[in-house]
């Protein structure tokens, strides 16, 4: 049905290369955001006078002075060709030839559409891009790369002859999109839903102060059923009604809790406030009705929460019932709720 109404889903590496310019420029951000683990520190150039730097990510304190990997990301309406290649190798010679930095340990290109064909047999065969960066020197390089004239002198064409060309490679779109795969910009941007979720752990037996507030209301409507004061879980005799009631009321909370800690880093801040506030909203007539006891208000309230239909939120698209039902304990806990009281 889906597919019938919206056509078939477009693939993530299809979608990057249908990307507006500062569509792109975010992903490489969210990318290199990824990517920030992997050194002892990054940056973002981009943009003129970046040097042949897009995005540098360093190794050691000396930054783009000692051990660094370079990456060079192009959006490109085409797959990235040999004449793309020249000057942006042509920079990277030059800076290190005025001592702007030192030769990276890689340098990989990350472009939009690709690379073709003959930019990949290149990157495959270090001697032939080496020769092919002096061989088109002059019509690719020497008036492309500065404001002024960059000629190949001598002393460039030794670092050149000087240099490992294996360095020099491509990073496929795949493999970036595969890194950014568990982040909220994936998910908003790409689609594909949420990845597997893991099992709500069981509450802990003891009541921590997190949960305190949403318990004691939950111990308020014991005692009106029991007739008798409840402060702590062990007022509630083993293999009662009330006893097993509160443990699920428990397992309600800490589903909830669970979900919010999943869809943290999966979703746009405010996303997880935002459900809250939909279950608040879908609820609230059925909790601010009329009842004989504040039991009844807290189990209609709780029924009428697991069967919230599924809505906007992309947390409807992971959330189950036991989570729905959690939240109202969550809301129960800031005072939005409070079964004895409405």
């Amino acid at each position: 049905m889906t597919q019938a109404l919206y056509g078939a889903p477009i693939p993530a590496a299809a979608r990057v290369r249908l990307m507006s310019p500062p569509d792109f420029e975010l992903l490489v951000k969210e990318w290199v955001k990824v990517c920030a683990g992997k050194y002892l520190g990054h940056e973002h150039f981009g943009g003129a006078g970046d040097m042949g730097r897009d995005v540098a990510g360093w190794a050691d304190d000396s930054k783009c002075l000692g051990l660094w990997d370079n990456y060079q990301c192009k959006r490109l309406t085409d797959p990235l060709t040999p004449t793309d290649v020249w000057p942006e190798l042509g920079k990277i010679f030059w800076h290190v030839s005025m001592g702007d930095y030192v030769m990276p340990r890689s340098m990989k290109f990350f472009c939009s559409a690709g690379i073709g064909t003959k930019a990949k047999h290149l990157f495959s065969n270090a001697e032939k891009l080496r020769s092919g960066l002096i061989t088109n020197w002059q019509n690719c390089v020497e008036h492309k790369i500065a404001t002024v004239s960059v000629p190949l002198t001598p002393a460039l064409h030794d670092l050149i002859q000087a240099t490992d060309f294996t360095i020099f490679g491509s990073l496929p779109v795949d493999e970036v999109l595969e890194d950014i795969k568990s982040t909220a910009f994936f998910i908003s941007t790409f689609g594909g839903g949420f990845p597997r979720r893991p099992a709500a752990l069981d509450p802990p037996q003891s009541i921590l102060p997190h949960e305190s507030n949403y318990t004691q209301k939950l111990f308020d409507i014991y005692e009106q059923r029991l007739l008798k004061q409840v402060t702590k879980i062990s007022d509630l005799l083993p293999d009662t009604f009330e006893r097993r009631h509160f443990n699920q009321m428990r397992r309600q909370f800490y589903s909830a809790e669970a979900l919010n800690e999943f869809v943290r880093e999966l979703t746009e801040q405010g996303t997880f406030a935002d459900f809250q506030n939909d279950v608040f909203n879908a609820v609230w007539n059925v909790f601010a009705d009329d009842y004989n006891t504040s039991f009844q208000r807290l189990q209609k309230t709780l029924s009428s929460a697991a069967n919230i239909p599924q809505g906007a939120n992309a947390i409807y698209l992971v959330a189950e019932a036991l989570d729905k039902q959690g939240v109202c304990h969550q809301l129960a806990n800031t005072n939005k709720f409070d079964w004895n009281n409405p």
